[in-house]
Order: C-alpha cells, then structure tokens, then sequence
C-alpha cells in the first residue's frame, strides 16, 4: 500500500513537470511572438546615417530638397537633366538596406538628356528623421516632389513623371505611381506583397503578425485604371535568394501590361550591375529584350560579320534619319548600345549602310514595327 501511494505521488510529481515545462515552453513562444511584433519593424528597415565616404556622392550640380514633414525635417536629392525643366523627373527609392545616394554610382553613366532624378531617403533613413511606415515614407515622398515643384517654379501637372525602385524601394515606387499620374515605373527584384516575402523567409505564421504589408499587386491593379496605362517593367535576377524570381513572374502573369526580364546570373544585389545597361536602356525608350529575345540580342552584340552590320545599320537609322522617333525608341537593341557598337564598326560602305536603312524606313513606316530587312 505503501508503495503504491509512493507510486502515485511520483507520478503526480513527473505530470506537473509536464505542465511546467509546457508552460515554460508556451510563454518563451509567447515572449518571442511578443519580441517579433514590436521588433518587426527592424526586421524591415535598416535605417543609417549617412558617413564620410558619402561626401562627393552627389554630383556638383546636385541639389539638397530640404523640406518638413509633420515639424521633422527632411532631405532629398535634386540631380537636374541638361534643361531648366526636366524632359521627365524620375523619383528613385532604394532597397531597404542602402540610401537615397547609392543611386548615384548606379546613374552615372545615364546619359545627359534631358531626365532628371530626385533620389529619396526612407524616414530615419540618411539625413531623415522621423520613423519609417507604408504611410510616413508616402507623405515623405509627396512632400519631397512638391517642395522640388516650388524650387522649379513648376506644379506637378507639368512635370513627366516617372518611378524607379529596388527591393522594398520597387513597393515604395509602385505605392507612389498608384497615387499620381506617371509614365513609367522600373521595379528591381520586387516581392508580390511584403507579407508573402516574410513568409518565405521566416513561416506563414511569422507573416500574419505583420503591421503593415506592402501589396504590390494591389497597387498594380490602381496603376491600371490610369489613361494612359504607365508602362511598367520588372528586372529580377536568377540566382536571388533575397526575393525569389518566381513573384516577378507572378505580377507579369497577372497583368499583362508589365514588361518582365529575367537577369541571368545575377542576385538581390548584383542585379544592379548585370542589368545595368538594360535598365538605362528601357528608361530612355528602348523596348528591350527578355527572354528568348534576350539571348538573340546578347549573341547579336558578340558576333562578328554580318550581325555587327545589323547592329551598326540600325544605329545610322537613328542617329541620322528618325533620332528621336518611335522607331529608335522601339529597336531592340537600345540605343545607346548600339551607337557603341556602330562606333566600332566604321569601315562599313555607307552605301551599303543607306541601302539598307532606305528599305528599312520604309518597312517601319508602312509596318510601324521594327520589321527591317537585315
């Protein structure tokens, strides 16, 4: 009998070490949903300051917007076109890693046309206080565009407007091309909704404690009801394992109106420079290559003989009959690309060259496509 109470004492004693340790399991669980709530929004954003290296970023006729939001004090920054009033005002966001300077060594070789770019900072971010959500950076970047707007003597219903971003900077550019009328948005790596991209990163269950979500999607679908539709394109790596490739995909299936290229061989970083010229090309008009497209135009650029006379005759149509015209903005190639590659090829006969160009004329003109001969 003895033993048996003994039995059932040790027994009591083993279930509520049971209850302990799943309690004491349940709370840390608790502890750290608890951490991850409040904690997410460093999981997101990673503010800093700007440091010494930053100095000589911006270019000498680079301009700071100062401006105010809500009494914090802000900057952006101003690099003008080759004109007073800017052919089309770019506003360009970055990853959430990196500042609104960084976009400089990016655009350093764009050429002197006309385009200007006021890059912004994320509230916290650079040379910004303030505290960064979906709806202070918005107010950060109207405030941005309209002190721009008072500096140039302009309202925004003169100006061309136009979106570039990378990363959680392609959301923040899609989030502002759903708010005002632009022309064109380049979005780099970006993710479906921010809520899907935590999801692969850290479970659906993280996911669904999110404040606040990005939706890419959702802001697709306002951009459309524009008239004119912007034209939109998405340039994302092979090989990144930050945002998979497989989300850009999926914007381009749902709507048919974004242009899609995958950049083989590049990751969530190095897409900067693998795409680099592509991206420079579309921006200024060119209707680039994906795909299949892609690898005709890249074997096209290295083979010698007659795909260079190709290359080089299409560059003499722009550069001395129809620079400027919608032939030139839709070539394949791209313009400045081919005018490098023109540059190499001089000891083509022009004759050669204007016979060629002549049947070319006209095909487009009759087509309105780029259905040369060569």
């Amino acid at each position: 009998m003895q033993d048996s109470f003994l039995e059932r004492t040790r027994g009591v004693v083993s279930a509520r070490k049971v209850i302990r340790a799943l309690i004491s399991i349940l709370v840390l669980l608790f502890a750290a949903l608890v951490i991850l709530y409040f904690r997410q929004h460093s999981f997101i954003y990673h503010p800093r300051p700007y440091h010494d290296s930053y100095a000589y970023a911006l270019p000498a006729r680079g301009v700071e917007i100062n401006y105010t939001v809500a009494a914090t004090k802000y900057c952006a920054f101003y690099i003008p076109g080759s004109a007073p009033q800017p052919k089309r005002l770019w506003l360009a966001f970055c990853g959430n890693g990196s500042l609104a300077l960084d976009w400089t060594s990016i655009l350093k070789e764009y050429p002197y046309n006309g385009d200007a770019f006021l890059l912004i900072d994320y509230p916290g971010y650079g040379k910004n206080g303030g505290y960064a959500t979906i709806a202070s950076t918005r107010a950060s970047a109207d405030t941005a565009l309209k002190a721009l707007t008072e500096w140039l003597h302009t309202d925004e219903d003169h100006l061309a407007l136009c979106a570039i971003g990378h990363s959680l900077g392609a959301a923040v550019a899609l989030d502002f091309a759903a708010h005002h009328r632009v022309q064109k948005v380049v979005l780099i790596a970006p993710f479906t909704t921010l809520r899907e991209e935590a999801a692969t990163i850290f479970g659906n269950w993280v996911a669904r404690l999110l404040i606040e979500s990005y939706d890419n999607r959702d802001n697709l679908s306002e951009i459309v009801k524009q008239n004119p539709v912007p034209k939109v394109a998405i340039f994302h790596g092979t090989n990144d394992d930050i945002i998979p490739m497989r989300m850009s995909r999926e914007l381009e299936r749902e709507f048919s109106f974004v242009e899609f290229f995958a950049v083989k061989g590049a990751d969530h970083v190095s897409i900067l420079n693998h795409a680099h010229d592509d991206i420079i090309d579309w921006m200024n008009g060119a209707s680039g290559t994906s795909d299949m497209d892609g690898k005709a135009a890249r074997v096209a650029e290295t083979e010698a003989g007659a795909e260079e006379f190709k290359i080089a005759s299409r560059a003499h149509v722009c550069q001395h009959y129809q620079s400027g015209s919608d032939f030139c903005q839709r070539t394949s190639f791209g313009i400045l690309r081919v005018k490098k590659i023109a540059a190499r090829n001089p000891g083509i006969p022009n004759s050669m060259i204007l016979s060629r160009t002549r049947a070319c004329i006209s095909a487009t003109e009759i087509s309105g496509r780029t259905n040369c001969p060569f």
